[in-house]
């Protein structure tokens, strides 16, 4: 089976990436390569410029490509509704008439907003609080009205991701909490930390990525699916209990106001259609293996602010690409746009 995953480059993607792999599946990647480190190798791929003649041969696409949280959704909103809206119903249109079979969108739990302890599932109306849900849950909509018998369109809403990847992101909570205990001796909530998340861990999102793509079309065709470990739905206040175990110098700090973003998620269609998919890890596990990727030195944050995050938080990087004119107001690069010179799927698979 042939699979195009957007976003290949991303905290998602990177994981993806080589699950898939493992999965036997023949992968081709397509990036924009907005948070790749200076220096890094591969051309970029902005899957807006894709059309049914790219996207031919294929049998499944994962696209991942976005703005991806509710904080960057911020920044231009319209161009959020765009991207993640509008171009990707676009994108599975022409997935659809080049043939694809199969198309797996990640949306995300953001788009029930202010849930509360509900324990929310795909029945539950969202009514998501920010441009990036609204976004997310507008695509959800759309593509999955493309879907039919010979096109099978999903929607996988991840929980809140966390632990390491080789394209990191310090922006998500469990990974931030473990990098500021590190690196100043705090770990930060906003307001009590009395807002709720659901926890996945990332490589546990990936498996859930390849048991769609290879599962039987029939199960998911047209459907959206909750993804998350079951129980998993914790305070913001008892993951910073928890990274405070392992970090025990570190400073619980109560910044800001409480968040108004807070949703327990239940899991129970996914683990249903797909018994054998059974996550490995904990919230622990992953604030371990943050923290043993700080001690072997594959996290640095290269820059004048010794406070920075360089490229690992989405926000802030892709702000300073908008103001510094490396992306229009559009998120796209005007050099590209000037030239047209830059490949529109790379050369060879990813992942190989």
């Amino acid at each position: 089976m042939r699979v195009l995953l957007t976003g290949d480059r991303g905290y998602l993607g990177e994981v993806t990436k080589r699950e898939l792999s493992r999965c036997g599946l023949e992968i081709r990647g397509c990036d924009a390569g907005w948070f790749d480190p200076p220096g890094t190798p591969g051309e970029r791929c902005d899957f807006r410029d894709l059309g049914e003649g790219e996207l031919r041969g294929f049998d499944a696409v994962v696209h991942l490509a976005a703005v991806c949280n509710d904080a960057s959704g911020e920044i231009v909103a319209t161009a959020t509704e765009a991207l993640n809206h509008a171009a990707t119903t676009e994108f599975a249109r022409a997935a659809r008439n080049a043939g694809v079979r199969s198309f797996v969108l990640a949306s995300s739990c953001s788009v029930y907003g202010a849930a509360g302890d509900v324990y929310a599932d795909e029945h539950y109306a969202p009514e998501p609080l920010t441009a990036y849900g609204a976004s997310k849950l507008n695509a959800e909509r759309d593509v999955l009205a493309l879907g039919g018998p010979e096109f099978g369109a999903t929607a996988l809403r991840f929980a809140t991701l966390y632990g390491y990847s080789p394209s990191f992101r310090s922006d998500l909570m469990v990974n931030r909490m473990v990098s500021t205990a590190w690196r100043f001796g705090r770990i930060n909530t906003s307001g009590t930390g009395a807002a709720i998340r659901p926890m996945l861990h990332v490589a546990d999102a990936a498996a859930a990525i390849c048991a769609t793509v290879a599962g039987d079309p029939a199960l998911v065709t047209g459907r959206i699916f909750n993804v998350g470990r079951p129980g998993e739905n914790f305070r913001v206040s008892d993951v910073a209990d928890l990274v405070s175990g392992t970090f025990p110098e570190a400073q619980i700090m109560n910044v800001g106001s409480e968040d108004a973003r807070t949703y327990s998620v239940a899991f129970d269609r996914f683990t249903t259609t797909f018994p054998e998919w059974r996550p490995r890890y904990r919230p622990a596990d992953g604030v371990a293996d943050v923290a043993a990727a700080y001690r072997r030195g594959d996290l640095a944050f290269p820059g004048a602010d010794p406070e920075g995050w360089g490229t690992t938080d989405r926000r802030d990087h892709l702000l300073s690409l908008v103001r510094s004119a490396q992306l229009d107001e559009h998120f796209r690069r005007p050099s590209q746009l000037e030239t047209g010179t830059e490949p529109l799927l790379p050369q060879s698979p990813s992942g190989e």
